[in-house]
């Protein structure tokens, strides 16, 4: 289960921890209203890599608790780094902290969900030298390739049983401009028996493969 850690100023984030002696986060941003600890299902294959953190969005939902994402990514920008800052401490606390590596704040892992898959890819138009390798889930439109460039990699997964063309059309498209260009790589994955909303009965598999070759 994930460990919750309260942020000043901000709502608390979700958090699986990764080895203490690994600097490296891992930031998760949940779909539009969505679940933010939708996560738990491959966070054993991400805490091999490092401590995921998940974010909630900046903007309530109507009649609900949930929350969903502004187009304020300089506000998204600041939380982000005020949440790590956070959750590095509470590792400290944990941990002797002589064994802790501090997270890195200036190289930052992002994965997004749908929603948060569209926010993740203004994130590494705005601020490419924070976020360089990126994952983009279950995109409700057609990935961007101009905004995914300056990604050193850029991960585009679908689920099986849901919508995909459109997210293969823009890996293509990322594909052939990367090449262009002679910079960055791409890879399309997919979550099988996994509908909209749904990482499917595979998950951490999946995500255990992708990681590998995301952050490799």
């Amino acid at each position: 289960m994930p460990f919750t850690v309260e942020v000043p100023g901000d709502a608390a984030v979700e958090v699986a921890f990764g080895p203490p002696d690994v600097g490296r986060a891992i930031l998760y941003m949940h779909g539009h209203c969505g679940n933010p600890v939708a996560f738990t299902s491959w966070a054993e294959a991400a805490t091999r890599f490092g401590t995921l953190i998940s974010l909630r969005g900046d903007t309530k939902c109507k009649g609900r608790s949930r929350r969903k994402w502004s187009y304020d990514y300089k506000g998204i920008d600041r939380r982000v780094r005020a949440a790590i800052a956070a959750v590095d401490a509470k590792r400290r606390d944990l941990v002797d902290s002589v064994a802790v590596t501090p997270l890195d704040p200036e190289n930052v892992v992002l994965i997004g969900y749908s929603q948060g898959a569209k926010r993740v890819e203004f994130m590494t138009h705005h601020f490419p030298s924070r976020y360089r390798r990126v994952a983009s889930i279950a995109v409700a439109d057609e990935p961007s390739p101009y905004r995914l460039k300056p990604a050193e990699k850029v991960l585009l997964m679908g689920g099986a049983w849901d919508a995909r063309k459109h997210i293969k059309e823009g890996f293509d498209k990322l594909k052939t401009l990367q090449k262009r260009v002679g910079a960055g790589e791409v890879r399309y994955m997919e979550f099988p028996k996994a509908r909209h909303g749904e990482y499917g009965p595979e998950a951490n598999e999946v995500m255990a493969e992708a990681l590998e070759w995301l952050l490799k």
